[in-house]
């Protein structure tokens, strides 16, 4: 049987129900950031256009939008 994930961390703009929501992209990010140097000390991308967000921003992007539920793609036409 497997736990729910809020019972793990709740988040929530009430300060009696958990983590702000600004407090946990922040926390996300940082624990991204630093996991990402360790995993890749070297730049991936040595040539091109210098990105708009860093590696650790798409990643973090990508993780608190799973976390927070907004996951489903959307189709054209709805």
């Amino acid at each position: 049987m497997t736990t729910p994930k809020s019972e793990y961390l709740q988040i929530g703009k009430n300060p009696e129900t958990g983590m702000p929501e600004e407090e946990f992209i922040i926390n996300v990010y940082c624990l991204v950031g630093d996991l990402f140097k360790k995993l890749f000390p070297d730049p991936i991308r040595t040539r091109g256009f210098e990105p708009k967000l860093s590696d650790s921003e798409v990643i973090t992007i990508e993780v608190v939008g799973e976390w927070l539920g907004h996951h489903k793609e959307r189709t054209s036409g709805q």
